[in-house]
């Protein structure tokens, strides 16, 4: 194995490289829009995605399903107890989701997705959640990398129709509002999750832990699909923008 300095120096070279890419961004003067008060603007975005139901339905069933269907934060019990392995096993179980997000990212950009998007992240919210089962309920560490390669690409496509709603609904003054009411919900729910995970492992066990997670985003999925008809009936990206 070449060690830990290898991995930590890539990722800062690749970090220092996305912050010369960002200097290089030149500054946009924003848009003349009506004057509101403070508390009017900081709760803009909040009212927008409540009065939306696709914005809403999607960014909620991505937060339940990251929230409970999260396994990340149990792979090193998994490592050493489920799989009898070492260090290098917890390696390949935390690089195989961006394997499968990286493979199906790279399809996206040749076959990207045009129809059905509610129905589509329905489902890959679906397959996250039984591809979880999997993983929770496997003995083997290679039925394991499987479902964690898979768990990856349903993720990266239910992060790709998420955004590209969420940017497609929202009307051109409050995409930031509302961009940034996502991104604190996306960028949270996976901390919280591991907490709940943590949580519910040591009240029901490990394995009993991961394979709820995955029945609940199973069962939100569903849910979403009959309680949201907008989300399931949504089609193209570009349709029913908001006025």
């Amino acid at each position: 194995m070449i060690g830990p300095t290898v991995p930590f120096l890539a990722a800062a070279v690749i970090g220092g490289i996305g912050t010369l890419c960002c200097i290089g961004i030149g500054p946009r003067p924003p848009e003349s829009v009506a004057e509101a008060g403070k508390w009017q603007t900081l709760v803009a975005g909040f009212v927008f995605i409540w009065s939306s139901p696709i914005v809403m339905a999607a960014m909620g069933l991505d937060l339940v399903a990251v929230l409970l269907g999260g396994a990340s934060a149990l792979m090193p019990y998994f490592a050493q107890e489920i799989f009898d392995a070492g260090p290098w096993a917890l390696g390949l179980m935390r690089t195989a989701p961006a394997v499968g997000g990286l493979l199906l990212s790279g399809m996206l950009a040749y076959w990207p997705l045009q129809r059905r998007a509610g129905p589509t992240l329905l489902i890959v919210v679906a397959i996250y959640g039984l591809t979880t089962i999997g993983f929770g309920l496997s003995t083997n560490l290679y039925v394991a990398l499987v479902c964690l390669v898979v768990i990856g690409a349903s993720d990266s496509v239910s992060m790709l129709v998420r955004q590209t709603l969420v940017q497609a609904k929202t009307p051109d003054p409050m995409r930031g509002r509302v961009s940034a009411v996502h991104t604190l919900v996306a960028g949270s729910s996976g901390e919280l999750g591991e907490v709940e995970s943590g949580l519910l492992s040591a009240a029901i066990g490990v394995v009993p832990c991961v394979v709820l997670g995955g029945v609940a985003a199973i069962v939100a999925a569903a849910a979403w699909a009959v309680l949201v008809p907008a989300l399931r009936r949504a089609d193209r990206f570009d349709l029913e923008r908001a006025p």
